[in-house]
């Protein structure tokens, strides 16, 4: 078993792993951690009748809770909802989130007022205002950390989870972190529903360099997948895309196709 890119190997016909397996069948067993080590993949065999495995490459391997991981990604298990300056494409997007998974745009399901005096503000004041709109991203344990610095988390902006409305195609709702700041409401305090994107750099939409500006949202946006059931276990808000038309399950751990999705046109 394989993951990562095995440079050199593969071809319409054969994946790189194949090619690999077969090469390695013709490599001595105690030359195959240094043949390996010279390719940027995370390789792993299993011996079925001793009922043993050997990982290679380790050091490029995640180990969390006694579990090893090929990808980090797949620890990627916490969703935040951003409405000012880490919105894609904004500022502070490329300096915390540009690694982050995109789900998409949403909306808290609730309304919230959102203020605006230079940097936006989101007072934990449910029922007031408008239904704030937001990106959503997936983010690791230590991205979250990383944000939680920026935003004073909790002395100044404090972080609680609310339910957020995403999707394009098939609209869901996920509980989401989303910072709040304690500013002070009056009866001239002005609500706004969104902060602008500016989108003053060039940015990378998993298909290529977007122009100078351009609003990502023109784009299909990635959540119909990310957010689609799971046709193996049924579990929803699920699925990663690869980048390369497959899609795996953080629920059950399988491998889906684009054409087994069971979302619909």
């Amino acid at each position: 078993m394989q993951n990562g890119t095995i440079s050199g190997y593969g071809n319409n016909n054969m994946t790189d792993t194949e090619d690999m397996a077969i090469t390695l069948d013709m490599v001595k067993r105690d030359r195959w951690a240094e043949w390996l080590s010279a390719y940027d993949c995370r390789f792993v065999t299993v011996n079925t009748k001793t009922k043993t495995y050997q990982i290679y490459n380790k050091e490029d391997w995640i180990r969390k809770d006694g579990v090893w991981y090929s990808k980090g990604n797949v620890l990627a298990t916490n969703y935040i909802a951003v409405y000012g300056t880490l919105r894609h494409g904004n500022s502070n997007y490329y300096h915390y989130l540009y690694d982050a998974k995109y789900i998409g745009q949403g909306q808290t399901k609730d309304k919230y007022p959102l203020l605006i005096e230079g940097l936006p503000y989101v007072v934990d004041k449910k029922g007031t205002g408008h239904n704030v709109t937001v990106d959503v991203f997936r983010v690791t344990d230590e991205q979250l950390r990383e944000i939680d610095g920026l935003e004073g988390h909790p002395d100044w902006y404090c972080r609680k989870e609310i339910p957020i409305t995403v999707g394009v195609k098939k609209k869901r709702t996920i509980k989401c972190w989303l910072y709040f700041n304690p500013k002070p409401i009056t009866n001239d305090t002005v609500f706004h529903k969104e902060y602008p994107v500016t989108r003053t750099y060039g940015s990378w939409n998993g298909r290529g360099w977007d122009d100078w500006g351009q609003d990502l949202y023109d784009v299909k946006q990635e959540d119909d997948y990310a957010l689609a059931d799971c046709p193996t276990c049924e579990a929803e808000g699920c699925l990663d895309n690869d980048g390369y038309g497959t899609y795996y399950c953080h629920s059950c751990g399988d491998w889906i196709t684009e054409n087994e999705l069971s979302w619909q046109e």
